[in-house]
């Protein structure tokens, strides 16, 4: 019998996958993993992520559970209040228009959680409207947002005794930002030294920076506390001279930071003014 001779046709296909395949496949694994563990170690900055939310101002509720100008903005109110004025309405609910308007703006703004992102914006706009742009400096991080107030206008060498200009920045602060009824994020006030020693005569006082420190942070917060800010949300913290300004959340919650980093950031009478500081941070619950 003859040899059988099979040839393959043309429009035969190979079984199995390409030898491509197998690299793209391999490619795209390597990828997939790449990107999970960039994304497991990025750290969300809340106050980047409010302001990507937008901001919705309505939902008040007043004493007797109504509706405070329908839970509108501010910009749907101003709109509102036109429209009745060239209706030719002068009172609402007995009261003057214009009186009635300042009115709902009035508790608008007290009532109304704000985003941080706002807050940022706005808290900038009091450093320079009080020309304190080399004293007190509006960041953001991880934590929320953190005013720094530097020691030239916090306190008297050794005193906890507010100066004046720190008590007007913490009014405006409080009454624009921190009364909010609805409001529940946590306050931290930080109170920070540089690392010149206590004189012998004030250690009975107060025995370390340690101590001088959580001093001046508490004296913060109780004076907030006095402004009507819920307690409950506030916390005061002391860390005396072992986190200079110019080192970051990061290095300090890492323990990066050194003794030898401590000296040098107090080298100068400019770096320990600025290292004789408080620090105020309005931020989400993962900072409580």
């Amino acid at each position: 019998m003859a040899d059988l001779k099979y040839e393959k046709c043309d429009s035969c296909c190979e079984l199995g996958q390409p030898m491509w395949m197998g690299t793209f496949a391999d490619m795209m694994t390597l990828l997939f993993a790449f990107f999970v563990l960039m994304f497991s170690m990025a750290t969300l900055d809340p106050v980047k992520a409010s302001g990507l939310e937008g901001e919705g101002v309505g939902g008040m509720t007043d004493e007797a559970g109504e509706k405070i100008g329908g839970g509108k903005s501010e910009e749907e109110i101003k709109e509102e209040i036109k429209e009745f004025k060239e209706a030719g309405v002068t009172e609402i609910k007995g009261i003057p228009i214009d009186e009635y308007e300042e009115q709902l703006l009035e508790q608008l703004d007290k009532k109304v959680k704000k985003s941080l992102y706002t807050i940022m914006d706005e808290m900038q706009d009091i450093v320079e409207e009080m020309n304190i742009q080399d004293s007190a400096q509006v960041t953001s991080n991880a934590n929320g947002v953190n005013m720094e107030i530097n020691g030239d206008i916090c306190f008297d060498a050794l005193s906890t005794a507010m100066k004046p200009g720190l008590v007007e920045l913490l009014d405006r602060v409080s009454n624009e930002f921190l009364l909010a009824e609805n409001d529940i994020r946590p306050i931290v006030i930080e109170g920070h030294t540089d690392n010149e020693p206590i004189p012998s005569k004030y250690t009975d006082q107060y025995p370390t920076n340690w101590h001088l420190s959580a001093s001046r942070a508490s004296v913060v917060t109780a004076y907030l506390i006095s402004k009507g800010v819920n307690p409950s949300r506030l916390s005061a913290r002391g860390y005396g001279s072992q986190w200079p300004a110019s080192l970051s959340w990061k290095d300090r919650r890492d323990g990066k930071i050194t003794q030898l980093q401590i000296e040098e950031q107090n080298a100068t009478i400019e770096l320990r003014t600025k290292n004789r500081r408080i620090k105020i941070i309005i931020g989400d619950t993962r900072y409580m």
